[in-house]
């Protein structure tokens, strides 16, 4: 009988997630470096494919967030809810009894989500039996999680390069795992052969506003050091090989593939690379294929190939600024990227939308340095992506900061520490002023009378230092109190290139 295996992507717990970039694609790439061993069995159960969510009570440990996170149907809304996205705990044990698995992969990716990891494999390993080995970056990131998880194994590498000998060893041994080790390394500094010359195949699919869509990867690691992220620590910087690249595409285009997302933000980072795939691109494209970077697109690499990459068929580009201010970003180790983003974002105004990036709460930066940032990209034809500072494990700038002990506060949802100077009171009023701008950006839907009610309460946010927010029945009430000096006026480009002033 084949050993039967499980490769689990897992619901995720949180106030908002976004399905579109859900698609398990580590777990793709196992499973068909798995394909050719005839004593295995292995399946994929993706727990987030059907885009489902569900509202349940919103953990103690986040209730300190209650006055941010408030039903609002005005402009400034940010959050409201705990949800579980994707099918539950229940759901996952079911299939694994129903269906005899004898070991189940479950993926964990982020560290402020572990916890969540840690509830399922005890509940797998508890009611079905299976043997239980979980892995991804959040593993390899924090070695509390080996210490104290209740995990069979906890494998930190690549999975195509860690799982086919770790699965041998149990199917020879009879799932007599008593004296194997709980730890499961491989050595991050070899390149991946299996994902440099292979592709994942796909048995579902998911849709992106009604789309097929499909996530792709052409590199890994990073040439840059960025103290507050941790890809360039994992991996050297290296690259696919073309000719998967181009049965990948070919793959993709023949399942009715309509777009495709690049994961991975330095895949226009070498040039000679980078001309062979937007030469494909524009091919695709001609066929009526469109493509996507959500995880973002290096600001620097996309502005040396920009006139091709407008014609290659992409629909937006999302672009880290991190900040505005050279000081803050050479801190961090990260180029200052202001000129080239303002100049990407006017050579593609009508052709390609625009998203940049800003971090809120970094060390180093101050509210006004944030508030700077807000209002330079407001006066810029692009929409603004806010993301408050979230923490990593085992990288040394936040384990100066302290990292919480229990590691779902890590969370940037969770608005729970940042750089001398910030309250989460201050990030949240941020955001709100980001949510507002955005809004007034959207130009071609601009409700005239919504607009000055907006316009004047936040007018008023500005003098009381109170935000307001608005009921289901319209209704006014008084928020959370801030002390951020908010603009009371300032410029804002719509996405269309047009400018009008606020205040």
């Amino acid at each position: 009988m084949p050993l039967k295996v499980l490769l689990v992507s897992p619901p995720i717990f949180d106030f908002y997630y976004s399905f579109h970039r859900s698609e398990p694609l580590g777990l793709l790439y196992i499973k068909e470096a798995l394909a050719g061993y005839d004593w295995l069995h292995v399946d994929i159960f993706d727990a987030r494919y059907k885009g489902t969510s569900k509202l349940i009570p919103t953990p103690e440990v986040f209730h300190y967030l209650n006055h941010l996170y408030v039903k609002d149907t005005s402009w400034f809304s940010l959050f409201y809810g705990f949800k579980r996205f994707g099918y539950s705990h229940d759901t996952i044990v079911k299939v694994v009894k129903d269906n005899g698995y004898d070991v189940v992969c479950i993926t964990s990716l982020f560290s402020a989500y572990h916890h969540d990891v840690e509830i399922l494999a005890k509940r797998i390993k508890n009611e079905t039996g299976a043997i239980v080995i979980v892995g991804g970056w959040a593993v390899y990131a924090d070695t509390n999680i080996i210490e104290q998880g209740i995990a069979d194994f906890y494998a930190t590498g690549d999975g195509e390069m860690t799982l086919p000998a770790l699965l041998q060893e149990i199917y020879s041994l009879n799932g007599n795992i008593t004296h194997m080790p709980k730890l499961i390394e491989s050595d991050s500094s070899l390149h991946n052969q299996f994902f440099i010359h292979n592709f994942p195949k796909r048995d579902s699919w998911y849709r992106y506003y009604g789309r097929r869509i499909a996530n792709i990867i052409c590199s890994k690691g990073c040439v840059y050091r960025c103290d507050f992220c941790s890809i360039h620590c994992r991996y050297h910087y290296y690259q696919r090989n073309f000719d998967s690249i181009q049965q990948e595409f070919e793959y993709l285009y023949t399942h009715g593939v309509e777009i495709v997302n690049f994961e991975d933000d330095n895949f226009l980072f070498n040039k000679r690379f980078a001309a062979q795939l937007l030469s494909l691109m524009k091919y695709y494209h001609a066929k009526g294929m469109h493509f996507l970077c959500m995880n973002g697109v290096t600001a620097p690499n996309l502005y040396a190939v920009l006139e091709d990459a407008l014609d290659a068929g992409f629909l937006e580009f999302n672009l880290s600024l991190v900040s505005s201010h050279d000081a803050i970003v050479a801190h961090h180790n990260r180029p200052a990227l202001k000129d080239i983003i303002e100049k990407i974002a006017w050579k593609s105004l009508d052709k390609v939308k625009v998203i940049v990036y800003i971090i809120a709460g970094l060390p180093g930066s101050t509210v006004e340095t944030c508030i700077a940032d807000i209002l330079f990209l407001a006066k810029l034809p692009v929409i603004i992506g806010f993301s408050p500072l979230y923490m990593l494990p085992g990288l040394p700038m936040f384990e100066a900061m302290e990292l919480p002990e229990d590691r779902r506060l890590c969370r940037g949802s969770a608005l729970y520490s940042f750089g001398k100077g910030f309250t989460r009171e201050d990030i949240a009023a941020l955001w709100k002023l980001c949510r507002f701008i955005n809004r007034l950006k959207m130009a071609q839907d601009m409700d005239e009378g919504e607009f000055e009610v907006h316009c004047d309460l936040y007018k008023k946010a500005c003098k009381e230092h109170v935000w307001y927010y608005r009921d289901q029945a319209g209704k006014w009430h008084e928020g959370f109190t801030f002390s951020a000096p908010l603009p009371d006026s300032f410029a804002v480009c719509d996405i269309n290139g047009t400018t009008r002033c606020i205040g």
